[in-house]
């Protein structure tokens, strides 16, 4: 594996361990989906991440607390000018 390979498996790795301990503390929720409920809160790609979670402000101030704890432990930076935030599937 190239060095670059393995620096941007590690950061996934990373980002989702850092997911996975919120869920643990309960400081984060992802959304259920499928016929067996099954719980999705992250999902990666090759450039790209997406975290999918219930509507809450909680969550929205986990995520910003993830991506900043990801950034400074990583030594990478997340390009906010190319995120972006929406909603789906959401009843007011």
């Amino acid at each position: 594996m190239e060095t670059h390979q393995y620096h941007s498996y590690l950061a996934a790795k990373g980002l989702t361990s850092l997911v996975q301990e919120a869920i643990g503390k309960n400081l984060y929720e992802g959304i259920l989906v499928g016929e067996t409920g099954t719980q999705v809160e992250l999902l990666q790609f090759a450039d790209d991440t997406l975290f999918t979670c219930k509507p809450s402000i909680q969550n929205v101030c986990t995520i910003k607390a993830i991506l900043r704890c990801f950034e400074l432990t990583s030594d990478l930076r997340m390009n906010f000018h190319k995120s972006q935030v929406g909603a789906g599937g959401v009843r007011d």
